[in-house]
């Protein structure tokens, strides 16, 4: 009887870990928004201006979906862009909080970056997306390729969604929250990369990155390994 028991708690404790997984991957376990109140593109009417950020991450996963004014492939909202045209949304992250480590920009220092760029040429539009660790020293651009990233666009009226989905694994995360940058650049044959809008979150608040199903799993191993330590003693 009493090895049944202790039988029951192991299996019980074992089933309790499996769930752990599917717990904490079904969907986002966390999602903000963040908008841009800012009128930083007052400068340059008639661009592609960032409207939103939607933040989220599950225990595998983050994703970011950028809500724009207007269309990566209209490179400036133009209707018919010429050659030479490029458009970039990039988006800094900032994973130790430490503005004296990574790229400098708006009091954050950049450690990871993730790159969509579309540009036109010989008539035909193109499109790519990278992850690059920072490679710079003293504060300055400089950026090492370490991947490729899936982006999608999805375009409704006037306005368009970039989504960027990425495992958590691509980055360092060194603490639960980080800092975040984002901001859209274009250039011609006769503008220089010019930003034409950002939008930072931090150093006075911080996105979150909380394990959570570490939260759900304590509980339920613990309650697990309470019964098969009750087992055990019964068998005393």
């Amino acid at each position: 009887m009493a090895e049944g028991r202790i039988l029951t708690a192991l299996i019980g404790l074992a089933a309790v870990l499996l769930l752990i997984v599917p717990i904490a991957s079904a969907g986002w376990d966390y999602t903000t928004i963040i908008n841009d109140s800012t009128d930083d593109t007052s400068g340059y009417p008639g661009f592609t201006n960032i409207v939103s950020t939607t933040y989220g991450y599950n225990a595998t996963h983050f994703s970011f979906n950028t809500t724009l004014n207007g269309n990566l492939y209209d490179l400036g909202d133009q209707a018919t862009p010429p050659n030479n045209d490029t458009v970039w949304l990039g988006i800094m992250l900032d994973v130790d909080k430490n503005s004296a480590t990574g790229y400098s920009y708006q009091g954050l220092g950049g450690d990871y970056y993730i790159e969509v760029r579309v540009w036109k040429w010989n008539n035909m539009l193109n499109s790519e997306a990278n992850l690059y660790i920072y490679s710079g020293t003293g504060g300055g651009w400089g950026w090492k390729s370490i991947g490729s990233v899936n982006f999608t666009e999805v375009v409704a009226g006037s306005t368009s969604n970039i989504n960027i989905t990425q495992e958590k694994a691509s980055v360092n995360w060194v603490g639960r929250d980080f800092y975040v940058a984002i901001w859209v650049t274009y250039t011609n044959s006769t503008l220089p990369p010019t930003t034409v809008d950002y939008l930072v979150y931090g150093p006075t608040n911080a996105l979150p990155i909380p394990e959570l199903y570490l939260f759900v799993a304590i509980p339920l191993v613990g309650g697990a390994v309470a019964a098969l330590a009750y087992a055990v003693k019964r068998t005393g």
